[in-house]
């Protein structure tokens, strides 16, 4: 088991697929160009990232959290999900001065068998491009005895764990979501694991985040920081954003 800690990402072992899924087909030449013969890797963040690490109250959350995810929020409650815990990577857990703004939101269905996540980040682009970029991700994932099930609008994402299928829907409605995520589920012809209070689901969160940080680091993607590069990360952190009230 790897030692909890800060890592930093190492896209010099990006596969050949998740460049393509990250940056397209086209752009692919460039990326696998710039990833092969980057000098240093990128800034860290605190892996894993479990539950009680990351979990914050709605006062901890900015105003433009609540505004962006508007629609979104009425859309699963619409569906009829509820929200089962609210998430925000901590600054002190952070040392990516480039990430503005970021939180997230964990709903259950009325059955407590389907998982929704709402999660809004906020990125400064360093120059030339210099500005700021914001993505509101949304997912919905069923877990089964062999594996998991997610359908989500983001296809940005590193290879999943082993028997967990991902599916991209190109559409920031979950009501749209959903209506492709259902049909999958009766075509299994098996039930999905039930989660009968909200601890039961943290726990199912935090041993997918421990598998998750496992396998990255496993793969090199992740490496660990030391002590003279987390003290420089800090120094160039900005101050944090005032939280909602």
């Amino acid at each position: 088991m790897s030692p909890p800690g800060f890592y930093k990402p190492n896209p010099r072992v990006l596969s050949v697929r998740e460049l393509i899924r990250f940056r397209g087909l086209l752009r692919f030449p460039l990326a696998f160009f710039t990833t092969r013969t980057k000098s240093k890797p990128g800034d860290g963040v605190w892996m894993p990232s479990l539950w009680a690490d990351i979990a914050c109250t709605r006062q901890e959350l900015t105003e433009r959290f609540w505004q962006i995810t508007e629609p979104q929020r009425h859309a699963f409650e619409k569906l009829g999900f509820q929200e089962c815990g609210l998430a925000k990577a901590k600054p002190h857990l952070n040392l990516n001065p480039h990430i503005q703004d970021n939180g997230k939101i964990t709903y259950l269905d009325s059955s407590r068998s389907h998982i929704g996540q709402i999660v809004y980040i906020k990125i400064h682009v360093a120059p030339p491009i210099d500005r700021d970029r914001e993505r509101v991700n949304i997912g919905i994932t069923a877990v089964f005895a062999g594996g998991t099930v997610t359908y989500r609008n983001n296809n940005k994402h590193t290879d999943p764990v082993p028997a967990h299928e991902v599916f991209t829907v190109g559409s920031d409605d979950p009501g749209v979501i959903y209506a492709r995520f259902l049909p999958h589920l009766v075509r299994r012809k098996e039930p999905p694991q039930v989660f009968p209070d909200d601890g039961s689901l943290h726990r199912w969160v935090d041993d997918e985040q421990m598998k998750r940080f496992e396998r990255l680091v496993q793969r090199g993607l992740f490496i660990r920081m030391t002590d003279e590069e987390v003290a420089e990360a800090r120094r160039k952190l900005p101050p944090p954003l005032k939280p909602w009230a």
